[in-house]
């Protein structure tokens, strides 16, 4: 199966008891890296019960981490008895996990919370990545159209996950000196060719 990075994979496992009494069972579940020869995600579920000749299903959710690199992965599950004891063959199945192509986040925005009034100028900084495969040229966007507001920055390059891939920009914002009391809400964009993200602030 094929799945991307930050996406959920979704293991229905079917446990059958072969033996002639009954079992409480730990189920352990891995998403394992191959090519590092480790776990980087485990889910697991212990005491579950399994009468003789009888079959108990469970599903578990394995999240894919974001900082993957471009590896080999596999699903392996094993399930455990009493003191350790292996209960049942182990099952290892392969993956194939890849990045997006194209994958433009904000991963934060800071401003001056002070209280502000009509005409008044405050800093906002927002942090921006390129989650994706390929490089990306992207500007930012800033707007609220009742305080008179309209930013946006030049073009500029976010290179692929893993290289120069974080970018901080800090703007000055002016509020309309006709600007009434009240909260109201910013819109603040990162724009590339083929993806964007966009966040809601208020001041």
């Amino acid at each position: 199966d094929e799945f991307e990075i930050g996406e959920k994979i979704n293991v229905r496992i079917e446990i059958k008891n072969n033996h002639s009494e009954d079992l409480d069972v730990d189920v352990k579940v891995y998403l394992y890296d191959i090519d590092e020869e480790q776990a980087i995600e485990k889910e697991k579920e212990n005491g579950v019960s399994i009468d003789s000749g009888k079959d108990e299903n469970l599903d578990f959710d394995l999240t894919i981490p974001e900082d993957l690199e471009n590896n080999e992965f596999a699903v392996f599950v094993l399930a455990e008895g009493k003191d350790g004891e292996i209960l049942c063959n182990e099952k290892f199945v392969y993956v194939d996990i890849q990045r997006k192509e194209h994958e433009v986040v904000i991963k934060d925005i800071s401003m001056n919370q002070e209280p502000l009034f009509p005409g008044d100028i405050f800093d906002l900084t927002v942090e921006m990545q390129n989650k994706g495969s390929e490089d990306e040229d992207v500007y930012v966007e800033i707007r609220n159209s009742e305080l008179g507001i309209l930013e946006k920055s030049e073009e500029f390059e976010l290179e692929r996950y893993g290289d120069h891939d974080k970018e901080t920009r800090t703007f000055g914002i002016q509020i309309s000196k006709n600007a009434k009391d009240g909260d109201y809400n910013l819109e603040i964009k990162i724009v590339a060719n083929e993806t964007e993200d966009s966040r809601i602030e208020t001041i």
